[in-house]
Order: C-alpha cells, then structure tokens, then sequence
C-alpha cells in the first residue's frame, strides 16, 4: 500500500495580512507574521517591512522599486568580462540566446504586419523610424526563408562557438542572404536590416546576461547579501524556521544593534515577524538587549546558556547540543520528554501596524 504524505507546504499570507505565530522562543511575548509581496523579492520585502514604516505606506509598484534598488545597491555582479571570456559558451546561455534572438525577430515580423506589440523599447523604438522600409524588407523576405537561410546555418554547429561569435554570424549570414536578391531598392536598404539584426542580436544577449547575473545573485544570496544587507540598514537579522517553530542558524555578523525577525517558510518564501502589542501595534524592530532577541541570539550561538537563562527552552534545543548545558545532571531528567513530544502550535488571525526606527552601533 502506498504511504499518503501529510504533510502539507506552509501556505504563505497575503500581502498585509497577520496572523498569530507561536513559537517556543515566544516565552511571554505575542508574536505575529506578516505576508508580503509575492514575487521574486519576498526576502527583501520582508527586512523592508520590519525596518521602514516609509515602506509600508507605499503602494505595491512602490515597494517593487525601493526593494529593486536595494538589491541592486548591495548585489554581487560578476563582470562583463567573466560573463564573456568564461560563461557565454555555456550551451544553456547559447540556447537561451538562440530562443529569445528568434523570439524578437519573430516580434518584429508581427509588430510590422499585425500591429502586434513588442516589448523591447529599443527594437520598437528602431521599428518605428523604419517602419515602411522594414515592411518592404519583411515583404520580399518571408519569415521562413530567414529562418531557413540565417538561424539554421548559424546555430548548426553552437557547440564550438560562444555568443559572441554566433551573433557576428547571425549578422553575416543576413548579409549572405540579402545580397542573394537581385532587388535594387532592397539593396539600398540592407543596412537598414543589419543594423535591426545588431540591435537584435545586441539586446537577446543582453537578456542571456541578465539571466545570469541573475541566477548568480541567487545562488550566492544566502551567502553574500545577509550580511551585506544588515550593514546597509544596520540592522541585525535573525531568522525563525516555519517548520521547526525555532531560530534558524545563518551565517550572520551579530552587532550590538537593533535587530529585525524574518520567517523562513521555505528556500524562498519569507515573511516578516513581529511583537504584538496593546491596541494591535506590532513591533518590528528590538533592541540587541531586548529578551526577545537575547533568546534568539542564546540559542543559536551560547546554547551553553539555555540552562542558566532560560531552562524552557531545553527540549527545543538539538539533542547534540544538550550535553553542553548542565554537565552535572541528567539532561533527560531535566527535560522530561524527548524530541518527539516536542508539540507544534497553532496560528490565529490578528492586525498589523509598523515599527519605529532607532540607530545604535557597537561590536561585540
């Protein structure tokens, strides 16, 4: 018989909405998750929400900006050069290049005799100076035959080539072809169909880099921009698991400064945690000395402490870890139950409102 999984995905909140979060480490406390922008960015949108009251009165395009612009501000880019000299003959970017150069070629096809819309301003741009040549040139040219006379021989043999080297191709197999046509006026205007090629050509590897700068940034995000992103805010960021209900271990430069919560539901979904207080406030932002934080900043990193400070959080701690607490006593007689009896909490709704903002800076 076949095993039925039960175990379900955390279902993320809508942007705004908050909801009660309990967890082990709540001790007294109240403490909620808020839902933010879905897309691509949500761990931005998270450190945005618990630092700036500024970013929560903006409206969703807004925020998309402010967030755009901090991550570029705090990214790593690798260079052009390493994108061109050691990454452009990888055959997914060749590929990616070869789809979206016919994709746009296509587009232009379509915008000339369809009306159709192309979403590169700077082709469209060309398109529309141009428009009753490039219609003549599209007229006497079929999109087959260029199919057929310029992309096929170009990306017949990709293996050996980088995108550099297919795109000068792309350009002189066009040239082959339009010197082929015994046109006058097309030959007047074959300049005018190399340079929409180079531009063409131009912008689909320009997108190719974009893909992978992107697919960079993301594969170093944990690494790199945690704490580089602390730094620009000067905020510390400590981050609760979803699953586990407890503090999430990151490779974080703790400072004697204000610190902010994240909820990690998953490898990319994020959300804000707060402190709710009277009247539906939610605090955001704590202070290094705040109790909240002290227990976060025990657990993860002098879980020889717990016992001393705070002894209820023992059964929660990793049972490696336990022997480093009370060496003098029987660790299960001081628990009391095992890992397994460790129980999960529930969620329940309730409002949101923003935190304050405060500076203070010292090492420890």
């Amino acid at each position: 018989m076949q095993k039925i999984n039960t175990k379900t995905e955390p279902k993320t909140l809508l942007i705004d909405k908050t909801v009660i979060f309990s967890s082990p480490i709540e001790g007294g406390d109240v403490l909620v998750r808020t839902g933010v922008i879905q897309d691509n960015n949500k761990y931005y949108h998270s450190v945005l929400y618990a630092y700036s009251k500024q970013y929560i009165n903006m409206n969703e395009t807004d925020r998309k900006n402010i967030v755009y612009k901090l991550r570029s501000s705090i990214s790593v880019k690798p260079s052009r050069n390493e994108w061109k000299t050691k990454e452009s003959g990888n055959m997914t970017f060749k590929l990616s290049f070869y789809d979206r150069s016919k994709v746009l070629i296509n587009s232009c096809y379509k915008y000339i005799f369809m009306h159709e819309k192309i979403e590169n301003e700077t082709v469209k741009s060309f398109l529309k100076k141009n428009k009753d040549d490039l219609r003549y040139i599209f007229d006497t040219i079929k999109l087959d035959i260029f199919d057929k006379k310029v992309f096929s021989p170009t990306f017949a043999d990709e293996n050996n080539k980088n995108i550099k080297e297919l795109k000068d191709l792309l350009v002189i197999n066009t040239n082959t072809l339009l010197n082929k046509y015994n046109d006058r006026k097309l030959s007047k205007l074959k300049k005018k169909m190399l340079e929409l090629i180079l531009l063409v050509v131009d912008e689909s590897e320009e997108l190719v880099y974009q893909q992978y700068v992107n697919g960079y940034q993301s594969n170093n995000k944990e690494n790199v921009s945690i704490n580089k992103l602390a730094d620009k805010i000067d905020r510390n960021i400590f981050f609760i698991d979803f699953t586990t209900k407890l503090p999430y271990k990151m490779e974080l430069d703790c400072v004697d400064r204000k610190s902010i919560i994240i909820l990690k539901l998953n490898d990319n979904e994020y959300e804000v945690l707060g402190r709710l207080l009277s009247n539906n406030i939610v605090q955001r932002q704590f202070d290094f000395n705040d109790t909240l934080i002290q227990k976060i900043y025990t657990y993860l990193y002098k879980p020889s402490d717990i016992y001393k400070k705070y002894p209820y959080l023992l059964p929660y701690l990793p049972s490696s870890m336990r022997h480093l607490t009370s060496p003098s006593k029987d660790i299960t007689t001081i628990l009391g139950k095992s890992d397994s009896e460790v129980e999960s909490r529930s969620e329940s709704d309730s409002h949101s409102e923003s935190p304050k903002k405060h500076k203070h800076k010292k090492r420890i």
